[in-house]
């Protein structure tokens, strides 16, 4: 192993371990132990907590608690996305969800069967699995594009971040509504946060995928981060249009190393930078 490459991997397994938390520290796997499964068409989708799963049995027609389980019933599985959107609203108001986006994202069982859709803010409290895409934006010249978040954002405000991402969102496909394709979420959310045009984006290439699993204001967070390299024309200058980037800047890979050794990146940059470092060491 390269004596460069050691403290690389040191630092990202630090990170690893916490985005992983939930795996690794005794007191969130201990949290996580004590959450009911949130089974739909008897496959796992997530989790909540006894007292939420009770709340919502009482409140929404179709679930029911059995073996600490939250089902949805199986007579009413055909029909998971109304109810999902009767869960979503019996929690908005009783006063349990984070700010409401107005925003579906895909509900998956473990095995990857979609199994409906839900507004976003009801992600985390239900345990439910996430998808994330990041764009990794490299200039001919070999610096990176990285975008400072705005500082009014709910999670990481005035952290430094890749030059584009989000979470990933539905799309109708063969009549269903279902979670977008990763390369489309991709091109979507560059767009939207860096004026990104789809024609530089048409040779991404694919790099590492990691998984954070760790409890949170909201809930129990269970993600899979998606990321892309592109590389990009020197005349290209990064662009916002919804409003959440406070400025775009570039640097170079040994300043990108030396902002996440001082905790400026958000977590899932840092990880994702990391590892494309590793990768070109």
């Amino acid at each position: 192993m390269s004596p460069s490459i050691r403290p690389l991997e040191q630092m990202l397994n630090a990170l690893l371990k916490q985005a992983q938390s939930g795996l690794h520290d005794p007191m969130e796997r201990a949290q996580i132990a004590l959450r009911w499964p949130f089974e739909i068409d008897g496959k796992v989708a997530g989790t909540v907590t006894e007292e939420m799963a009770c709340f919502l049995e009482a409140k929404v027609t179709g679930l029911n608690i059995e073996n600490e389980c939250l089902m949805l019933s199986p007579v009413c599985s055909n029909d998971s996305i109304p109810i999902l959107e009767q869960i979503a609203t019996a929690l908005r108001q009783a006063g349990r969800l984070p700010r409401w986006r107005d925003e579906l994202l895909a509900v998956v069982a473990d095995d990857g069967t979609p199994l409906g859709v839900i507004e976003r803010a009801a992600m985390r409290p239900l345990g439910l699995h996430m998808a994330a895409t990041h764009l990794v934006g490299q200039r001919t010249d070999g610096r990176y594009w990285l975008q400072q978040r705005a500082f009014d954002k709910d999670t990481d405000p005035g952290l430094w971040d890749t030059l584009a991402g989000g979470l990933v969102g539905t799309e109708i496909v063969d009549g269903l509504r279902q979670r977008e394709n990763l390369k489309r979420a991709t091109q979507r959310e560059s767009w939207e946060e860096a004026g990104t045009p789809a024609s530089l984006l048409r040779e991404m290439q694919s790099l590492p995928t990691s998984r954070i699993n760790r409890m949170v204001r909201e809930g129990h967070m269970v993600q899979d981060n998606y990321a892309f390299l592109a590389s990009l024309p020197m005349d290209y200058i990064p662009q916002n249009f919804d409003g959440e980037v406070e400025k775009f800047e570039h640097f170079s890979q040994a300043e990108v190393i030396d902002m996440i050794s001082h905790g400026q990146l958000a977590l899932e940059p840092a990880i994702i930078m990391l590892q494309r470092s590793i990768r070109k060491a």
